[in-house]
């Protein structure tokens, strides 16, 4: 199971819009540094997941084609920490 961002005080969406900035899919890869990871705000229809895509393994689940609307963002690590902090 992955880590995922899950906040009290405002939406996942709020979140992102706070502290991420928007990429597109294929810059994700790009976007696992020392100070940045990629997150996918994945839309289940009933609910949304934010997937920290923490390498390249993890990027490669998110992208996979499943039919399900994804947004990808760029977040620093220590706004991700409440929930991964490698």
């Amino acid at each position: 199971m992955g880590y995922y961002i899950n906040p009290t005080d405002m939406t996942k969406e709020d979140f992102l819009c706070q502290h991420g900035t928007p990429i597109m899919g294929k810059e994700a890869y790009v976007n696992i540094t020392e100070d940045r990871l990629p997150v996918c705000l994945v839309d289940n229809g009933f609910f949304t997941a934010a997937g920290i895509a923490y390498s390249a393994g993890e990027v490669d689940v998110f992208l996979h084609p499943d039919g399900r609307p994804k947004k990808w963002f760029s977040v620093p690590r220590a706004a991700l920490k409440p929930w991964y902090d490698r």
